[in-house]
């Protein structure tokens, strides 16, 4: 992927297939990190997957890596 949106293009045809690259990255990040497949509309995930890129397992806790403000929030 990042390849593909670092790459130059010069040639007409080259650029062109170039933005259906870029395209195809953006509609489908990670190629849905193979748990899915990339549709029309971006990542169709496999059963047990979600996520816009179906990487998340319905089988796994999600990892908590970050908290905003030290933990704490100031709705009351």
């Amino acid at each position: 992927e990042k390849r593909i949106l670092e790459e130059g293009r010069h040639s007409t045809e080259e650029y062109s297939k170039s933005v259906e690259d870029i395209l195809e990255v953006l509609k489908c990040p990670s190629l849905c990190s193979g748990n899915g497949e990339c549709v029309e509309w971006g990542c169709a995930c496999s059963p047990g997957f979600s996520s816009y890129d179906c990487s998340d397992s319905h089988d796994k806790a999600p990892e908590i890596i970050e908290l905003e403000n030290a933990g704490f929030c100031n709705i009351r």
